[in-house]
């Protein structure tokens, strides 16, 4: 299907639209990639991080939970400082941070109100049930962000002591995502202006020759036949514009040719015009031998042979008068001949039969 407004553009607008059009397209999905690689790195990298940190810690709170339950440390309260403690650290984003039992009750949290509290959500259960790290996405209904949920099972050999929970804010994910969501259109803008500078020069160099061109080809016609195209480079475009600028000169040289023989011609036709019916009698005499003197050869044979024609027509004509006037004779002679042996024959009967009777 065409679209009207488009087709009726000029071909440097078609050009420009059409270019600016798959460069911002190109861009985009340059853009986009660029986007979407970035955010897996980053992903990949606060998931690896929090792996880390969450192996890394649970080696002193299991050792802490190991002393307090085989009754080693006197005091307890050992896991809820190491957990204040981790927790308070400000180049860690933590949204919070629990050690749980077997049953997934909470017997450690950097918020005492969830002390003694049984988590049964969906996220604790698959850590509960899980004997490696278990990192889960999920959307934080308290902070309003999404997060990153990161279980580390407490355990020696095939015991389990209980698991350590905690979760990252993606909030820097999200602000490190803008940005370069942000340094990309920059960097699109940026080069969709240097683009446009590029296909400007571009039209500049091909579209402004031919648009010349057909300009030069407009005002060529008739007698406006002193038009030259101005050739620049040795290009595809300078050579359109040199065999237009020969084609041109051979125009002019072919109409100069045809004003003299029309000048010709014209004297040619009134020579005819003047013979009027004697024409059959006129023999033009053009010296020369271009294609006006074998036309007014050929003239001059053709008026022989009307004239050979004519004669034979003449003759012709008297022999079918003679023919004609012999048959008349012959026929008239015949209805004399009916006309009267028809009688005699009856007369010379009747004699006959007199003769007969007497």
């Amino acid at each position: 299907m065409k679209i009207p407004f488009f087709w009726d553009l000029s071909l440097q607008r078609k050009f420009i639209l059409v270019t600016s059009i798959a460069v911002l397209v190109l861009l985009v999905i340059i853009g986009f990639i660029i986007t979407r690689r970035e955010s897996s790195l980053l992903y990949r990298d606060i998931e690896r991080q929090g792996r880390l940190l969450a192996e890394t810690l649970a080696i002193p709170v299991m050792n802490d939970l190991l002393y307090e339950r085989l009754g080693f440390v006197e005091e307890g309260g050992l896991i809820d400082n190491y957990v204040t403690e981790i927790f308070n650290k400000k180049d860690i984003d933590l949204i919070y941070l629990a050690v749980l039992d077997e049953t997934g009750r909470v017997i450690a949290h950097n918020d005492f109100n969830e002390y003694g509290k049984l988590y049964e959500d969906p996220i604790t259960a698959k850590a509960l049930s899980s004997d490696a790290t278990v990192v889960q996405k999920f959307y934080d209904d308290t902070i309003g962000q999404q997060a990153l949920d990161f279980a580390a099972p407490l355990s020696i050999g095939k015991k389990r002591w209980g698991t350590l929970k905690f979760a990252v804010s993606l909030e820097r994910l999200d602000e490190e995502i803008r940005a370069t969501i942000l340094s990309v259109i920059v960097v699109t803008l940026i080069l969709l202006i240097g683009f446009f500078g590029v296909i400007v020069l571009l039209i500049r160099r091909l579209i402004s020759p031919i648009t010349d061109l057909a300009r030069t080809m407009e005002k060529a016609g008739g007698d406006t036949l002193d038009v030259e195209v101005k050739i620049t480079g040795g290009d595809e475009i300078a050579l359109l514009g040199k065999s237009f600028n020969k084609m041109i000169e051979r125009i002019r040289k072919s109409s100069l040719r045809l004003k003299q023989t029309h000048n010709e011609l014209l004297q040619f036709v009134s020579t005819i015009e003047k013979t009027g019916g004697d024409m059959l009698d006129v023999k033009v005499d053009i010296e020369g031998c271009d294609e006006i003197t074998l036309l007014c050869d050929s003239f001059n044979r053709m008026i022989d042979r009307i004239r050979e024609a004519n004669r034979e027509l003449k003759h012709t004509h008297e022999k079918l008068l003679q023919s004609q006037k012999l048959a008349s004779i012959g026929i008239l002679a015949s209805g004399v001949a009916h006309e009267i042996n028809n009688p005699l024959g009856g007369m010379l009967n009747c004699v006959q039969m007199l003769e007969r009777r007497g």
